[in-house]
């Protein structure tokens, strides 16, 4: 007896009648819609002046021009085109985006800090563009006044006559309707017909599910400050989730999922919406008069400092004055211990993020006492101090302290914003040692999901269902998992990130090693591994598990930390890349070969096994502090059946590079199988 799985019929059913009401709206005549195009535009504009009055529109031109040329990306390709499409960004911390008749879009800024990637973006200004193609506000506010009654009011807005005291009544419900939704089968269509858009526009498909599954976790999430609006009102998000993922696999041919979801355009063009905008007060010298001159050069030498930070925007020294002097004259004189009670009002008015004020005092000497303010709370946040006898290294110094604080201080509140947990699929390790160990190895899943569970940010695919997935793609523990089949397994378990390694030994040291896989596109995401020797073998799981958790692969705090410290600590990227090839002619056995990594003297850490021909493998991806560095790099091969074998060269290759702020150095290390000898061949790239 067969068992039915009635979601899925019943999600295959929501599709179809989906299809059927696009196709109905796709044929809509201009007769059946009565008010027309210009009726329509004059009512989205007599609504959006209204909302502008009293919104906050974001006055960064540059950015705006950005989420501007998406949207007209996706403005081509919809299925209205008479019409001309506006977009604007709302700068409030709503998690949210509506759509005003006539072709206005606005989104959020708590929605742009919240996504990761343009595909996501398309996806929500394509829902939003698809309701005003659907006209589905006009068809619910002429539903509820009638033809002749809209009409009459829009034509009077329209040549400018008198207004009817009733347009503000029609205007009220149009905003009302627009911000509630507009009934579930419209904003099925509005998923369907955006994701749709998205795709026309070489975007991604995935970019919707991945969205509504933000959408999802901020439903759930009751601990954050931020408002969640976003599709209040508009069919339980999981059921769209579902729905998007079954119409993804029936309507759209695979290699869609191969399209670019263009992450690092994204975060490079929103990047202004993470800054943190600084004022720093006038100093006050509380010491003799003729250390005036070094105290007004306070503010401005730490300013030069910040500034050099680009997550940090510093307001020019005349706006913060002349904010002091509106808010009350004297500030400027005021002990700085009463400011704390003028944050709130002063931080508005310059809207920043944080004060910075501060004074030279005699104590034994002289001294800088220095306090930062959120302006939000109005709480002091920090206070650092430095002896001014050293003069122009005393401002370093506190620039240094404060530069750290602000990054940590802004890294915290970053945590704050809603990240939806990542859907982790645990899948295999394979066993390099010998079959004493297969017991151990094959128990790693599961030993490794127990410490995978102790991070908030990680959401586990149950075991059975990955067995599932693995016995339907055939894939056995240590099968090969090549980067298209990455993608159609990921897909079908939902997963954001794969997970598989394998078990080694070497020289009695027992190494654990796992690989961290993007499964919406097949590539390495990190690497980790962890070593021990036997004697403390079962201690490898949970180390592994510990260093996989905050992986920044995994762990959404890490990576923002990493982001925001990239000012400040200095590093860049070595890259060891490896290729192994034979001669075609040869019948010598082809290895398992194994690198493994100093640098500067110091063991780093020992590679996985290739044996993989004529592809260049990432054997090492590791940061290191700007500077010259020797880096040895000595080689070896475990055999085809899995058993250790001597064979590490006792002299390393050496190389001395260089490494560049922020840039990659690769060194390319290429060996060959030849007839009768191995040879190989390396050099340095420098990115």
């Amino acid at each position: 007896m067969h068992h039915i799985d009635y979601t899925k019929v019943l999600t295959v059913i929501l599709i179809v009648l989906t299809l059927v009401a696009m196709m109905s709206y796709a044929n809509l005549s201009p007769g059946q819609i009565l008010i027309s195009d210009e009726q329509e535009v004059a009512l989205g504009k007599y609504i959006a002046q209204q909302f502008e009055s009293k919104a906050k529109i974001l006055d960064n031109p540059t950015l705006t021009a950005y989420i501007d040329d998406v949207g007209q990306k996706l403005a081509e390709v919809c299925d209205r085109k008479d019409i001309k499409y506006h977009f604007k960004i709302v700068d409030e911390d709503i998690f949210n985006a509506f759509a005003l008749p006539g072709g206005l879009v606005y989104i959020y800024r708590g929605l742009l800090q919240r996504i990761d990637n343009e595909a996501e973006l398309s996806a929500v200004l394509g829902h939003e563009i698809a309701h005003i193609a659907a006209r589905h506000c006009i068809m619910r506010v002429q539903a509820e006044y009638g033809y002749e009654m809209l009409k009459e009011l829009l034509n009077g807005l329209i040549f400018q006559t008198r207004e009817n005291e009733n347009l503000q009544q029609v205007s009220d419900f149009a905003f009302a309707v627009t911000l509630q939704g507009f009934g579930r089968i419209n904003e099925f269509i509005a998923d369907s017909l955006g994701t749709r858009y998205a795709y026309r526009a070489k975007y991604n498909p995935k970019g919707m599910e991945i969205f509504l599954n933000k959408v999802q976790t901020s439903e759930v999430s009751k601990t954050s400050e931020v408002y969640v609006i976003l599709l209040a009102s508009h069919p339980p998000t999981d059921d769209r989730i579902k729905k998007m993922q079954m119409e993804i696999k029936m309507l759209y041919p695979h290699d869609a999922l191969q399209l670019e979801f263009y992450e690092k355009r994204y975060k490079e063009n929103i990047s202004a919406l993470f800054q943190k905008r600084i004022a720093i007060l006038p100093f006050i010298n509380r010491a003799s008069e003729q250390l005036s001159p070094f105290v007004r050069g306070i503010s401005e030498m730490l300013s030069s400092r910040l500034s050099e930070a680009k997550q940090l925007v510093i307001i020019e020294s005349e706006q913060v004055e002349r904010a002091l002097k509106d808010i009350k004259p004297s500030l400027l004189e005021d002990q700085l211990d009463e400011m704390d009670v003028r944050i709130t009002s002063v931080g508005k008015r310059l809207r920043a993020d944080f004060l910075i004020s501060g004074r030279l005092i005699e104590a034994g000497g002289h001294r800088i006492d220095v306090q930062i303010f959120e302006t939000k709370s109005g709480e002091m946040v920090s206070e650092c101090s430095a002896d001014s006898a050293e003069g122009i290294d005393s401002i370093n110094q506190l620039a240094t302290a404060l530069l750290n604080t602000l990054v940590k201080v802004g890294a915290t509140q970053s945590k704050q914003i809603i990240t939806p947990k990542k859907k982790i699929a645990v899948l295999y390790f394979k066993n390099l040692a010998s079959r004493e160990y297969d017991a151990f190895v094959g128990s790693m899943p599961t030993m490794l999901e127990a410490s995978l569970k102790k991070s908030e940010g990680v959401n586990l695919i149950e075991r059975a269902e990955i067995q599932k997935r693995l016995q339907g793609f055939e894939l056995e523990p240590g099968g090969v998992l090549d980067q298209n089949r990455a993608v159609q397994l990921g897909t079908s378990l939902g997963a954001d990130i794969l997970l598989l390694g394998n078990f080694m030994m070497s020289d009695g040291i027992c190494q654990l090693n796992a690989v961290l896989i993007d499964a919406k596109t097949g590539k390495i995401l990190d690497k980790q591994g962890v070593e021990s020797n036997e004697a403390n073998l079962m201690m490898l799981p949970g180390k592994l598990g510990e260093k996989l958790i905050t992986s920044s692969a995994l762990a959404e705090d890490v990576r923002l930390e990493r982001e925001r410290t990239s000012d400040i600590i200095s590093t860049g990227l070595l890259e060891v890349e490896f290729r192994l090839t034979r001669a075609p002619m040869t019948e010598r056995a082809v290895h398992y070969h194994v690198c493994k990594l100093f640098v500067d003297g110091k063991f780093i850490k020992i590679s996985s096994p290739v044996k993989k021909l004529d592809e260049w493998i990432t054997l090492f991806s590791e940061p290191l502090q700007v500077g010259e560095h020797d880096i040895d790099i000595l080689h070896g091969y475990v055999t085809q059946e899995g058993d250790w074998k001597d064979k590490f060269h006792k002299q390393p290759r050496k190389f001395h590079v260089t490494i560049a702020s922020s840039e990659t150095t690769h060194i390319k290390y290429e060996y060959k199988v030849d007839l009768f000898s191995d040879s190989y061949k390396y050099y340095i790239v420098q990115e």
